[in-house]
This record gives C-alpha cells, sequence and structure tokens, in this order.
C-alpha cells in the first residue's frame, strides 16, 4: 500500500469562500449576501411573528431544559476521574460550583439562537486560579458581527473569525482565533461555517403572511365598516327654468349640504340616526363585510403556520385548535419534535468535546494547558459529556402506567423496583430496612 496516497488528503470540500472571507454559493438571495443581514433578518421574524416567536421559544427552552455532567471513560483511573471533576467543576455541572462568570445556562441561552439562524459563536475567555487554567467566560460574537471567515490557503481550516466594528466609524475589532472559539453549527458542510438556520426555510410563508396581514388591516379599514354614498335626486334644469319644481336651487342646495353633514357624521361615527330628504338620500358603499376573499386569506395564514411549524418538526402546535384531533397523532409528532432537540443539543456537546480543532474542542484545550505539558491528552482520558431530561426512555414514559399495573396486582412494588424507578430520575437508593428483634414483653 502506498503510505502516501493512503494518508494524503486529497478531497475539496467545495465551499467557496471569497478574499474578503465571505461564504458564497449557499445563499442565492442578495439581501442575505453576509452573516450580518441573515442574522438581523432572522431575529426581526422572530419578533414580528406570532408563530415563529413560539417555535423558537420551544426550541430554546428544550436546548436549555436537559442537566448536565461529565464522567469519566474508566472510574478506576485516577487521571481520567480529575479530568471529569474539573470539567463538571469548570461548567457547573453535576452539582458543582461553576468558575465561570456567567452560569451555563446562561451561555446555552446564547447558544440555543444557533438552530433558527444557523450557528453561533462563543469566545473562550481564560483566567488563572488556584494554579489552574479557568474559562472565566464565553463571550458571544453574535452573527450580526460576523464579517468572514479567515481560512488557511494552502490546508483550507479555519484561522480566524473575522469581525465588524461595534459602532459605526469604528475601525473593526482584531479577528478571532478559531483555536480560542467555540463555534456551534447546523447542518455544516465542508467549510460553511454558518449552517442552515431553521428560519430560512420560512422566510417565504413569513413575507407572505406580512402581505396578507397588511391586506386585512387595509380592508378593514376600508371596508370593514359601511362607506355612506349621498345621492342626489337633482330635478331637470328644465323645471327649474320654467319655476315648475317643487324645490327652488337654494333649497336643493340645502338638502344636499344636508345630506353630505350627515354622511360625514355617520362616517366619524357621529351621527345616530340618518334622516332622508326628498332631494338627496344616505346610501352605502358595501355592507361592512369582507366577503369570501378575506376568509380566503386568512386560511392562507392557517396553513403558512402550519408550514412554519412543520420546519421546525412541531406540528402538534396544531392539534386542539379545532374539534378533531388525536393524542397518538400528537405523541407521534412530539417524540419526532423531541428527537430532533436531542439532536441539537448533541451538537453543541459535539462541539465542546473532541479533539482541539479550529472554533471546537474546548475541552480538550483546557485540559491539555492544565494538566499535559506535551498538549496531547490520551482519548481514554477524556471525560464523557451527557445531557439527561429529554432523552426518550422506554421505562420513563411507561411509568404513568405503574399505578394501574399496581393496583391489578401485575406489579409488585418493593425495594428493587423503586430503586429502578429512583435510577431514572437520578434519585438516591433506598437501603434495605434492617430487621429487628422484638421486644420480649409487648403490651397489646
Amino acid at each position: 500500500m502506498d503510505e502516501q496516497a493512503t494518508f494524503n488528503r486529497y478531497s475539496a470540500s467545495g465551499t467557496k469562500i471569497g478574499p474578503s472571507g465571505r461564504i458564497t454559493g449557499y445563499e442565492r438571495n442578495p439581501k442575505f449576501a453576509t452573516p450580518g443581514s441573515w442574522a438581523a433578518y432572522a431575529r426581526e421574524m422572530t419578533r414580528t411573528n406570532p408563530r415563529l416567536a413560539v417555535l423558537d421559544e420551544l426550541v430554546k427552552h428544550s436546548i436549555k431544559s436537559p442537566t448536565w455532567g461529565a464522567e469519566p471513560q474508566d472510574p478506576d483511573n485516577p487521571n481520567a476521574v480529575r479530568n471529569a471533576n474539573y470539567t463538571n467543576q469548570c461548567f457547573g455541572w453535576m452539582g458543582k460550583i461553576a468558575r465561570l462568570e456567567r452560569n451555563w445556562e446562561s451561555i446555552l441561552n446564547s447558544l440555543s439562537n444557533y438552530p433558527s439562524i444557523g450557528y453561533w459563536v462563543l469566545e473562550e475567555i481564560y483566567k488563572y486560579e488556584d494554579g489552574l487554567i479557568w474559562l472565566e467566560d464565553m463571550a458571544d460574537l453574535e452573527p450580526d458581527s460576523v464579517k468572514g471567515w479567515i481560512s488557511d490557503p494552502e490546508t483550507g481550516k479555519l484561522t480566524h473569525v473575522q469581525q465588524y466594528g461595534w459602532s459605526q466609524g469604528e475601525k473593526n475589532p482584531k479577528p478571532l482565533p478559531a483555536h480560542k472559539a467555540l463555534i456551534v453549527c447546523k447542518d455544516k458542510t465542508g467549510r460553511n461555517w454558518e449552517g442552515v438556520g431553521m428560519l430560512r426555510s420560512c422566510v417565504s410563508w413569513y413575507e407572505l403572511t406580512n402581505v396578507i396581514q397588511d391586506n386585512l388591516a387595509y380592508g378593514a379599514y376600508r371596508w370593514g365598516k359601511t362607506i355612506p354614498k349621498v345621492r342626489v335626486n337633482r330635478p331637470p334644469q328644465e323645471a327649474l327654468d320654467t319655476s315648475t319644481s317643487a324645490y327652488t336651487e337654494d333649497e336643493i342646495n340645502e338638502q344636499i349640504e344636508y345630506a353630505n353633514a350627515t354622511a360625514q357624521a355617520l362616517s366619524e361615527g357621529r351621527a345616530t340616526f340618518i334622516s332622508d330628504t326628498p332631494i338627496a338620500q344616505i346610501e352605502t358603499y358595501g355592507d361592512g363585510n369582507f366577503g369570501t376573499m378575506a376568509k380566503d386569506l386568512r386560511e392562507t395564514i392557517v396553513h403558512a403556520n402550519q408550514e412554519m411549524s412543520t420546519r421546525y418538526a412541531a406540528q402538534w402546535l396544531e392539534l386542539g385548535v379545532s374539534n378533531t384531533g388525536s393524542r397518538n397523532v400528537g405523541e407521534v409528532h412530539y417524540e419526532a419534535f423531541r428527537t430532533m432537540m436531542i439532536n441539537l443539543i448533541d451538537e453543541i456537546v459535539n462541539s465542546i468535546t473532541g479533539m482541539d480543532r479550529p472554533g471546537q474542542g474546548t475541552i480538550y484545550r483546557l485540559l491539555a494547558a492544565n494538566f499535559y505539558p506535551n498538549g496531547i491528552v490520551p482519548p481514554a482520558e477524556m471525560p464523557i459529556v451527557s445531557h439527561s431530561g429529554l432523552t426518550a426512555n422506554a421505562i420513563a414514559d411507561g411509568l404513568a402506567h405503574v399505578i394501574n399495573l399496581v393496583n391489578q396486582g401485575i406489579l409488585k412494588v418493593d425495594n428493587e423496583l423503586e430503586n429502578a424507578i429512583r435510577k431514572i430520575f437520578g434519585l438516591s437508593q433506598v437501603k434495605a430496612a434492617k430487621e429487628t428483634q422484638e421486644v420480649s414483653g409487648v403490651q397489646d
């Protein structure tokens, strides 16, 4: 086997990065040509559309809800145990007091934006305390601040994240080194660090609902109330010339002015009754009903909401809005949503664990800097980072039926069963009761 042919790398990622560091070839909409422009538009979507706001909050709360922890791969390896304890203390997991100034829940609150936008960048801020290097903070580098991605021209690996200035006229800050950054991406391929945000496929439906809502608002203002119309029954001019008309020119004009004033009062909501005259009568345009067109527009908004919910695998939100529905269907939909949330959280786990690499491998960098002078952490001594709380568990899902099984005599409650249930929820185990000898002379 040719060693050079075996270990050399020949694949090209296909991601096009321009001289300015901007990724091209993926986004076809010119108004989303820069990371900041897309991020700003995505935030506007979740701020102004109620359905997207709910979907975005569902994702954020799901990502923030699990409990995190680090465990050694080998409990008998003292270095592995030390590394797991250090990791838990650094991030404040497993009941430890975090060394971070900003707690892990707050950091997750920032990272929970990555699924909707496509990516999120944090800068690792270090401190030296008690003889060790710790994370002091993980500072946000919001997508609005990302100007481009700087790569090594030879290897193609990310080296820096280029930033915009904080205010207008300010010089651009120094690029953030990739080995000092944590970048979490959704659907990253090749060198496309911007990924694909879940909101991107909702843009057309979002813009359509905005147009429809504008039309409905205009229709409510224009046709929601009746529009007064003055019908004038002016006598023929010949009748006025020959004085055969029942009214003079001045009387006719007076009636018309009265009708106009009445129509104005009706339009402004000041008129409580309408009095017609022989010359001028008050009629109306429209009947105050939007008609079938408005109904079709509202149904389009409902369909748009359904499509956007589908993108977030949250079709179960539609259950309960009508008189029909199925609990089993709802559970299937929710299970699909929960599975997607677990995978999104796993992406965060994958980003902070593993080898030291551009934009990822935070825990490896910390352990190598503290405990391994050669900078290499043995794979067997890396801690296993996991999360619990959203993970599907067949036993946990079946706990709701335990009472029925016990009542029917099918299941017997003992310490073994209780400890199995307690283990699922991470509770302490029940110790077997010590047998006690009866004392003689027990009184009745």
